[in-house]
């Protein structure tokens, strides 16, 4: 599932990678490897009662440092509804996901 999502994310046009779990604790070099190559770094986590929570911590954890945001998708949280699977499953485009990004940035 982490896979699908990340590809999700490159096929709508952005640089993704992926951990293996949402409450993952990421490597202070690897946020450095990051920042260094891209201007921004954007949290895109489920909607889900965790992934909220884990997102909301990551950037108040690292903003200080690192120029970083989050992308919440407007999704319910619930199974059916919680990543960016289920975003475009639900009929939103790519263009609909750049206006998300857009409007964070």
């Amino acid at each position: 599932a982490i896979r699908r999502q990340r590809q999700m994310c490159i096929r709508a046009g952005y640089s993704a990678i992926a951990f293996n779990s949402e409450t993952a604790k990421i490597p202070e070099d690897k946020l450095l490897e990051l920042s260094e190559r891209f201007h921004k770094i954007i949290f895109l986590y489920d909607t889900d009662t965790t992934g909220v929570k884990e997102s909301s911590l990551r950037v108040e954890e690292y903003k200080n440092k690192y120029n970083v945001r989050r992308v919440q998708l407007p999704l319910a949280g619930t199974k059916a509804e919680k990543d960016i699977s289920d975003y475009f499953a639900l009929g939103n485009s790519s263009e609909d996901f750049s206006s998300l990004i857009t409007n964070i940035v």
